[in-house]
């Protein structure tokens, strides 16, 4: 079975002055996992980790076999777009408009 992603020796430290840690973690195709906890405790900081969103101070995080800290920029973004989804808890889409359309008023008003 292939890894689907690996954690390594991972710290990240928040400018809060709360710190998150995790050893090793891994997960092999097929593999299902439940990542739950108390409010705080660092779940979505995780899911961004893997995700490629945050990078941590410390260790290595890999999806697919890529080390997530070896693509920059474009590279990086492509890659997510080829490997990663994700699910937000709230979506916070707009009733009346269709799938295509939330997704680009998303796109518009996350411009800077």
């Amino acid at each position: 079975m292939s890894t689907v992603f690996s954690i390594h020796e991972v710290c990240l430290q928040h400018p809060q002055g709360a710190a998150l840690t995790v050893r090793q973690w891994k997960a092999a195709q097929g593999e299902h996992w439940l990542l739950r906890g108390p409010s705080a405790s660092g779940k979505t900081t995780i899911l961004h980790l893997l995700a490629g969103l945050l990078t941590p101070g410390r260790g290595t995080v890999s999806i697919a076999g890529q080390d997530w800290s070896a693509l920059r920029g474009a590279r990086r973004d492509r890659f997510r777009g080829h490997h990663v989804g994700i699910v937000l808890q709230n979506l916070r889409l707009i009733n009346s408009l269709t799938v295509t359309d939330n997704l680009m008023e998303d796109a518009e008003t996350a411009r800077p």
